[in-house]
């Protein structure tokens, strides 16, 4: 049985912009193309519904972080379903253009410990 890992890895120096050092943030991608350009508007890997992915991988350079986070995709999309609006209002933003400035990919950028208590909640059932 194949296990699907989608590996999100940052490059050196992105620590410098964590708010605490401590703590990394992951990247939380809502639209891998934005509204509003010229290309069809999709959805970003985070909340895509059909995507074949098991576990999402974050590594980081060490000058970094030494810690990785491996996360059960599914349940990492129902916590961002659940908590991307606070996300969006309580964290950073950003976009980015991509192949060649053809449209623009939009995502959070939330401290680890945030989202793994997000995943956790996710895995809670209520009777």
């Amino acid at each position: 049985m194949a296990v699907n890992i989608d590996v999100k890895r940052r490059t050196q120096g992105v620590g410098k912009w964590w708010t605490n050092r401590a703590d990394p943030e992951l990247t939380l991608e809502k639209w891998s193309v934005c509204p509003g350009g010229t290309e069809e508007e999709r959805a970003g890997w985070t909340l895509d519904e059909a995507k074949a992915t098991d576990y999402v991988l974050y590594v980081f350079d060490k000058a970094d972080t030494l810690n990785a986070f491996l996360l059960p995709f599914q349940l990492l999309r129902m916590a961002f379903r659940t908590h991307g609006r606070a996300w969006y209002g309580d964290h950073k933003v950003g976009r980015c253009c991509t192949d060649g400035g053809r449209y623009e990919t939009e995502s959070v950028f939330v401290p680890a410990s945030i989202v793994l208590d997000a995943v956790t909640d996710a895995m809670r059932m209520r009777a």
